[in-house]
């Protein structure tokens, strides 16, 4: 589980099957424990010594030493989860070619509106 600076704190999400440090790189990283794959990375200037799981493990809590405290998801699923419980639409078709290239239009949000509704 290399980093490229020294890493300040470890926490186990609450299942034990990842593993979160936070290093003087300006990163936090989850990790998965069995394989050893690093799975999120969180950037976060001078993050603090050590981050928190939520209870549930969906959410790791970082700080840093400017007073900022961040509680965000770190699984993909759950990032697809809250920007469509934001939005008002998907991705026009443009939109789509614009930031995810060559990859097949579909909709992200099933329960939102395409460009075409």
């Amino acid at each position: 589980m290399p980093h490229p600076d020294t890493v300040k704190g470890i926490t186990f999400s609450p299942d034990g099957e990842y593993l979160a440090t936070a290093s003087r790189d300006g990163t936090a990283r989850v990790w998965d424990v069995g394989s050893g794959e690093e799975v999120a990375r969180i950037s976060q200037e001078d993050v603090l010594d050590d981050g928190a799981f939520s209870p549930d493990g969906k959410y790791l809590a970082t700080a840093s030493a400017d007073q900022t405290v961040r509680v965000q998801s770190w699984q993909p699923e759950g990032l697809v989860e809250e920007a469509c419980a934001r939005l008002t639409r998907n991705l026009t078709s443009m939109e789509w070619q614009q930031y995810l290239g060559d990859e097949p239009y579909r909709k992200t949000c099933p329960n939102l509106p395409g460009p075409e509704e």
